[in-house]
């Protein structure tokens, strides 16, 4: 068995179709935003729509999906970031991840961030994408984003929709049978 990466906007049905045959189990998307603007602005190239396409493409021939959601770019706000938030729990996808997008030295959103007096600090040790960001946005504070990073894991896994599906996940497979009861038991004793 094997998993893959890949462009929600290039999965067809046809390669859903042979990845699962050949053991594909998963397939990981850059979801990034679920805000059309914020999508065009950082250059993703894909929509909503074909994100959504992609996702009951895979869901459709039993792949499960990990959806990647990335939270406070320079041009969100907090209404922008729930439209992300939201979008995920549309989505409802097996598995997602959250993080703040890293700007990393170099790159056009570092110096955009740099130009716009972002850093908080430069000190890497201190920027962890995943619970603590070390930037403040022009329309979205740093202690604002980092409770939107802290809490969204919460938010997300413990919403009846997810966990009704991931009940009925738990019957395709041993495999996915255990790893659903590991999960819960993670979910609801912390």
């Amino acid at each position: 068995t094997f998993s893959v990466q890949c462009r929600p906007q290039l999965m067809t049905e046809e390669e859903a179709k042979w990845l699962k045959r050949a053991g594909c189990r998963m397939v990981l998307y850059g979801v990034e935003s679920g805000n059309d603007e914020i999508l065009k602005k950082i250059r993703k190239g894909t929509t909503k729509d074909e994100i959504s396409r992609g996702v009951k493409i895979a869901k459709k021939y039993g792949i499960d999906v990990l959806n990647c959601v990335m939270l406070g770019f320079y041009w969100d706000n907090k209404q922008t970031v729930e439209d992300t938030i939201n979008f995920a729990f549309e989505l409802n996808a097996e598995f997602t991840q959250v993080s703040a997008p890293t700007p990393l030295p170099g790159t056009d959103y570092y110096q955009l961030l740099e130009e716009n007096s972002c850093f908080l600090t430069k000190e890497w040790e201190k920027h962890d994408s995943v619970h603590n960001s070390s930037v403040e946005l022009p329309h979205l504070t740093n202690n604002d984003l980092n409770t939107y990073l802290k809490t969204f894991y919460r938010r997300y896994y413990r919403r009846p929709a997810y966990l009704w599906m991931m009940f009925w996940r738990m019957f395709r497979s041993w495999g996915n049978f255990t790893q659903s009861m590991r999960k819960f038991n993670v979910l609801f004793t912390k």
